[in-house]
């Protein structure tokens, strides 16, 4: 889209980007067939039961990971509602400029 903005207008970049998933969509409806091909031989294979949760838990690193997942999905609403009603107020400051902090912290999270 960027692209497609540079190069010519919004109509395009819009053209250009349906084109794109319009060919993601045909690639995956073709490949429909091979995943039930792929399927049949898990099947064979897989001889092991599934892990349950608690087990799950004991591998190392995965509370580990779970807690730092839980971190982002937190902190990202908390930085952009900070950003849209706590900053302007308190440093009296624009909300386009804390738009532009706004976009810039999503950018490097």
């Amino acid at each position: 889209m960027a692209f497609a903005l540079l190069k010519a207008n919004w109509h395009a970049g819009y053209l250009w980007t349906a084109i794109l998933q319009g060919f993601i969509l045909f690639v995956c409806i073709i490949s429909l067939p091979l995943w039930k091909v792929n399927e049949k031989a898990n099947v064979d294979s897989e001889t092991s039961e599934s892990v349950g949760i608690m087990s799950s838990l004991k591998v190392p690193g995965v509370i580990f990971t779970l807690f730092a997942f839980f971190s982002y999905c937190a902190g990202k609403p908390l930085i952009f509602y900070g950003h849209l009603a706590i900053l302007p107020v308190l440093k009296e400051i624009l909300i386009q400029s804390s738009l532009h902090h706004l976009a810039l912290c999503f950018l490097v999270v």
